[in-house]
């Protein structure tokens, strides 16, 4: 087994105090982000800033997360499967996205949130691919998250300070 020889060199007690003082400094630094992750509060999934300066987020809520079934792998389905979260999806784009020809899902994710206190909480986040003209355009902020209870969380713009 390595063991650091400054330790080694100690007698019984003296090592057990110095390996004591070490894990209790490890424990100092790393409970409190700990506590962070399971009050983590509002968590930005994505972001993207426009030309003007403009900020768009896609920002979940901790206790909206916390409303929904937990789910873990290798446990049958999603409490809300792929399938009915596409068709969430697809249903939102064509009520939102109005002013596209046309618009496509291109990229889907599957989620776990970091929270601790949330438990087994996942989430889907769509990106949408709007076409103008027949040609796709890419725009920034194209996207929404779904929650397992079939919630769409939309995106926010924010303003330039």
């Amino acid at each position: 087994m390595f063991e650091d020889p400054r330790i080694a060199a100690l007698g019984g007690h003296m090592r057990a105090r110095a390996l004591c003082n070490f894990f209790c400094r490890v424990a100092a630094v790393a409970l409190p982000s700990i506590a962070t992750a399971e009050s983590c509060g509002d968590m930005t999934v994505l972001s993207s800033r426009f030309e003007t300066g403009e900020r768009i987020e896609l920002v979940l809520k901790s206790e909206m997360l916390e409303r929904t079934k937990g789910w873990e792998v290798g446990h049958g389905e999603p409490p809300l499967p792929l399938g009915k979260a596409s068709a969430v999806a697809t249903n939102w784009a064509r009520a939102h996205l109005r002013k596209f020809e046309r618009v496509e899902i291109s990229r889907i994710e599957f989620n776990r949130s970091p929270c601790l206190g949330s438990g087994e909480r996942w989430y889907y986040v769509f990106e949408f691919s709007p076409f103008i003209g027949g040609s796709r355009i890419s725009v920034p902020g194209q996207w929404i998250a779904i929650l397992m209870d079939g919630n769409v969380v939309e995106p926010t713009t924010l303003k330039p300070n």
